[in-house]
């Protein structure tokens, strides 16, 4: 089976031609560039979308969530009050609550904060 791209409207659209002889020809097909006689193609700059990319979690951020350089992931929040915070080397939801105090209990947990509102 042979694929048979045709650009329309910068887009490229895939039908077959039912084991018709030859390939796929190099040259540019809107969005995508076909060379090394069809055995590499390239996408063009900027012509993958947010919506191309993928279907995403509800509640969720794209992201790197660690220090580091590779793929992209869903960082995702799990409960309310959730926000995007640095711990140590990466990027998570957690809590973040914040309580009246009128005594120092000791140390807030992380994502805690205290506000004394008896001085």
């Amino acid at each position: 089976m042979t694929v048979n791209p045709r650009a329309i409207h910068g887009r490229l659209l895939l039908g077959t031609l039912g084991g018709a002889p030859g390939g796929l020809s190099d040259g540019d097909y809107g969005d995508i560039i076909v060379s090394g006689s069809a055995t590499v193609f390239t996408i063009d700059t900027a012509v993958v979308t947010y919506a191309k990319f993928q279907n995403v979690a509800g509640l969720s951020l794209i992201g790197r969530p660690s220090n580091s350089l590779g793929v992209a992931s869903e960082i995702t929040s799990t409960a309310d009050y959730d926000v995007l915070q640095r711990s140590g080397t990466s990027l998570v939801m957690q809590p973040f609550r914040v309580e009246n105090r009128t005594s120092d209990p000791g140390s807030p947990a992380v994502g805690q904060v205290w506000l004394r509102t008896d001085l």
